[in-house]
């Protein structure tokens, strides 16, 4: 068997595997089974990672939004006040 033959049959085999992790041991709030996750060991752990940073991002931007009054200009640039003025 050839190199490429190989990673192809390991492909394969790699989205079988992440089929049927998705569908019989993914919680529903966590990321999903990818096939690098087969090949790569360490994949999953590194896009598990950047799901939590990017969720307490937007965690951090809604409560930043959240604390903004209603027709208060806290946080908008000033060339983006001028255009909603009437001359």
């Amino acid at each position: 068997m050839t190199p490429r033959e190989y990673l192809a049959l390991k492909m394969v085999w790699a989205g079988k595997e992440a089929s049927f992790h998705n569908a019989h041991f993914r919680p529903a709030d966590d990321v999903p089974f990818l096939p690098e996750d087969f090949i790569n060991p360490h994949a999953r752990i590194e896009r598990k990672a950047q799901a939590l940073r990017e969720k307490a991002d937007v965690m951090m931007e809604r409560s930043r939004l959240e604390m903004m009054q209603k027709g208060g200009a806290g946080g908008v640039p000033e060339a983006f006040l001028v255009i909603g003025k009437v001359n």
